[in-house]
């Protein structure tokens, strides 16, 4: 396979996975058997930070988002895990950042990413959640909604104003193949009662769904885990 080009940013998790030393990388193995699964990084990181004591948290960051990273390539594409650890092997072996690096370490660090990603573990759980959850053609990133007072003049201005109105106007922040983009859409005070009735209906159903998850084995991946906690 040809070399897999490695992004800057997954460079310090390679780093650190190479100078994890046999009894570390054991220990990360069996963490990412028994930690529960999450659709955000940090999540997954304390979560599996609570099984393993040997690798600083900021270290286990680095690691967890390269290993997720081929995780989900691997999902994606059609190339097996030989392939991607041969690819990400010859791309490092060129590569003047990982010279320091001797041939011993860089065979034992493809001997370990093979088990790495050969493992049923919480990576293969959560590359995939992430992807069935954002899997769309536009992903919702934020919103903000604007309120304002908008007068009504008389017919002749210069004898004041008539009447008020309370307008909203809802801009929309989303996530497509092009890149990140925006939209606004003006409201009035039925559309906000409106938006608020189908959102209470769009949670109870979730809610519904909850329940019913956990009379069941299914391990159920709440987004607002976090929040909840937060609340009480």
């Amino acid at each position: 396979m040809e070399n897999l080009r490695v992004s800057e940013e997954y460079r310090p998790g390679i780093k650190k996975l190479i100078n994890l030393n046999d009894e570390a990388v054991d220990e990360l193995l069996d963490a990412l058997k028994c930690a529960s699964p999450s659709l955000y990084t940090s999540d997954l990181v304390f979560s599996v930070a609570s099984y393993v004591k040997s690798i600083e948290i900021k270290d286990l960051t680095e690691i967890i988002r390269f290993l997720l990273s081929l995780s989900s390539q691997i999902d994606h594409s059609e190339d097996s895990i030989e392939e991607i650890v041969s690819g990400i092997s010859l791309s490092i072996a060129d590569d003047e950042e990982f010279s320091s690096f001797s041939d011993e370490e860089k065979k034992r660090f493809d001997k370990q990413l093979t088990n790495f990603l050969e493992v049923d573990s919480v990576l293969n759980v959560t590359s995939k959640a992430v992807r069935v959850v954002r899997d769309h053609e536009r992903v919702f990133t934020n919103s903000l909604i604007l309120t304002e007072i908008r007068p009504v003049f008389k017919p002749n201005p210069n004898e004041g104003i008539a009447a008020a109105a309370i307008v909203h106007m809802m801009k929309i922040e989303y996530r497509d193949i092009e890149g990140m983009k925006e939209f606004f859409v003006a409201l009035d005070q039925l559309d906000i009662f409106q938006l608020l009735e189908q959102l209470e209906r769009a949670n109870l159903k979730a809610e519904a769904i909850k329940a019913m998850l956990k009379k069941t084995e299914v391990p159920f991946l709440d987004m607002l885990g976090d929040l909840e906690e937060g609340d009480e």
